[in-house]
């Protein structure tokens, strides 16, 4: 599967845009550094900040990369108009994620052990 590399300083960009409690681009960088960013570089980040914004309560608990993954080997789009991009997970020798689980939730750690 081909990943679209998003660039860090995309990503830097994306992550000062949004603070927590707030809406699409509340805190915006400096003009000069949008004029660095392409127009569709712009789009991608949006769309990501109006993905992460339609989350469920439990979704949004969920590391964004396992989410991405998810909808990737279902073929469906990571976002508006994104249909792949590069993440970070960790994989076993044998070819199975490795996810680190916490819950203090007895039942479920009792399902978990199961």
């Amino acid at each position: 599967m081909t990943r679209v590399r998003v660039l860090g300083v995309v990503l830097l960009v994306a992550a000062g845009m949004v603070s927590p409690g707030s809406g699409i681009g509340a805190a915006q960088p400096p003009a000069d550094q949008l004029a660095d960013i392409s127009a569709e570089a712009l789009a991608q980040i949006d769309a990501l900040i109006a993905e992460k914004e339609t989350r469920t309560p439990a979704q949004q608990k969920i590391d964004s990369q396992l989410l991405y993954e998810q909808r990737m080997e279902r073929g469906q789009p990571v976002a508006n108009g994104i249909w792949a991009i590069e993440t970070d997970l960790p994989y076993a020798g044998d070819g199975h994620l490795i996810v680190d689980v916490q819950t203090r939730d007895p039942g479920v750690t009792a399902r978990l052990a199961a």
